[in-house]
């Protein structure tokens, strides 16, 4: 009974922090147009990248807003591009696929995988459906993420005036050139996750994994570089980004956080004690197990059941970068 009265408390404080965006006071007197957008943050990497627990600690900062609260309600949805309130937003904006409850019934069926396109979007097959740069940029665009980037900051910012927006749309380190048009003051955070690991564990829930296992690898395999090898080449003359790992934050939290913090003016916050005032996460939170104390070994289960035709096709697909980020010596 106790446990069946906290799910339907924590369900509920998830849809009114989720929901606030329709009837939240300011929705009466504040006009979205006249809302400043100042230094926005985005958290990059891939889908099952290690980035949340990073988001949520700079997300315990006063000023900070997402898609879905802030400082008092930290651990909600986090993901512009695939929220169920957003799905209106242009298809160049958005990553659709049943599980995100966001298709509106025009989207492509794939022979293989139907409407999904998590961790394949960056693949060679289905990239140039994602990718953005300045030369896409149009009017409607910017309007477009704008809009959706002042109803979060209207209904969730504690104070309008210094508010700052972190998103962590995984579908957006295709779109750095493109958010750098609409945001010129933007801060770019990339966090890098080893190809051995995530690749492997992602290909495992394909929907192809059962039926063609190396395919899926492949196209797992594609999909990490695709995606670094774009940011990488669109931030190398770009100012106002920051290169993480998350194998560094899995042993050395602080020092990591400690390189964010500076890199987003945040130098003087004691990152320690902020963590320490939040020992779980909120109710109503999402994942409340991606939170302190960090599991260190997550990276291992990965690699004891990676078998070594997968970690050849990995290898052969993300070599230069698996050498570049140094991901070559982690097992």
């Amino acid at each position: 009974m106790i446990k069946l009265t906290e799910k339907i408390v924590t369900r509920f404080l998830f849809e009114y922090h989720k929901n606030k965006i329709y009837w939240h006071p300011r929705l009466l007197y504040r006009r979205k147009n006249s809302i400043r957008i100042h230094k926005p943050i985005f958290m990059l990497g891939v889908q099952g990248g290690g980035l949340t627990v990073m988001s949520r600690i700079v997300r315990l900062l006063p000023q900070i807003v997402y898609i879905s609260g802030n400082c008092s309600f930290w651990a909600g949805k986090d993901e512009l591009h695939n929220s169920a309130r957003f799905k209106h937003m242009p298809d160049a904006l958005t990553l659709r696929s049943p599980g995100y409850y966001n298709l509106l019934g025009h989207e492509k069926n794939h022979p293989d995988f139907g409407y999904e396109r998590a961790f394949l979007y960056a693949s060679n097959e289905f990239l140039h459906e994602y990718r953005l740069t300045e030369s896409d940029w149009t009017p409607e665009l910017d309007y477009a993420i704008k809009n959706a980037v002042r109803v979060c900051l209207r209904t969730y910012a504690k104070n309008l005036n210094n508010a700052q927006f972190i998103d962590m749309s995984q579908s957006y380190i295709l779109k750095i050139p493109f958010l750098k048009k609409c945001f010129p003051d933007a801060r770019f955070v990339i966090v890098t996750r080893d190809p051995y690991a995530v690749c492997w564990k992602q290909a495992q829930v394909s929907l192809i994994f059962q039926k063609n296992p190396k395919r899926a690898v492949q196209l797992a395999a594609e999909h990490w570089f695709n995606s670094y090898k774009i940011a990488l080449n669109d931030t190398k003359n770009m100012d106002h980004v920051l290169w993480l790992q998350f194998e560094d934050f899995m042993q050395k939290p602080m020092p990591v956080m400690k390189k964010l913090f500076s890199f987003l003016d945040q130098s003087n916050v004691d990152i320690e004690k902020l963590i320490a005032q939040h020992s779980s996460t909120p109710l109503g939170s999402c994942d409340p197990e991606k939170w302190f104390p960090i599991k260190t070994s997550v990276n291992q289960r990965h690699y004891h059941t990676l078998p070594e035709w997968a970690k050849s096709i990995i290898q052969s697909q993300c070599d230069p970068l698996i050498k570049e980020f140094g991901h070559a010596f982690l097992f």
